[in-house]
């Protein structure tokens, strides 16, 4: 065995640790930046939200013009992205996830603005500290009333925090 020092990176996950201000956060700016290179969006303006207010998905109909888009490719991308460090975009693939079988235009829409909304927040992640002596578990849960216009499904979403930081 080796020590290497102190860790930097782990499976993607860009670490770092301020002992003064008792913090750790982890990022992954450097697989942002190979997505929205990946997809051609390296350049695009940022979006200030991951979705549109009010946006709602719908089941393409034969009426839409089905895209051509590396949609499942793309969506995934994120989706790793939404899991190592980044809880806010939860929401938005959770949605345009439900279109990979049958996406159109206006879903490919909203993955490039999910893409945009990275392009300009793509140094965030999860930040931990240890201020308090004594660290805290808080749970936050939420449900909206039969949002899918579609089937009238609700939809929950929740997020435990440790430490200041989403852990779940």
């Amino acid at each position: 065995m080796k020590d290497l020092g102190k860790a930097k990176v782990c499976i993607g996950l860009e670490i770092e640790r301020d002992r003064t201000a008792k913090t750790l956060s982890l990022t992954q700016t450097k697989y942002a930046s190979k997505v929205l290179e990946r997809f051609g969006m390296s350049t695009c303006n940022p979006s200030l939200t991951p979705l549109e207010q009010g946006h709602t998905t719908t089941i393409s109909t034969e009426n839409d013009s089905e895209t051509n888009a590396p949609y499942r490719e793309a969506v995934g991308s994120l989706m790793y992205l939404m899991v190592g460090t980044r809880p806010d975009l939860a929401y938005g693939i959770g949605k345009l996830s439900q279109h990979s079988a049958n996406p159109c235009e206006s879903h490919w829409a909203g993955v490039k603005r999910v893409m945009r909304y990275v392009q300009g927040t793509r140094n965030l992640g999860i930040v931990f500290d240890n201020k308090s002596k004594s660290p805290e578990l808080f749970g936050f849960s939420d449900a909206d009333w039969a949002g899918c216009s579609d089937s009238r499904k609700s939809t929950s979403g929740y997020v435990f925090k440790f430490c200041g930081g989403a852990i779940s």
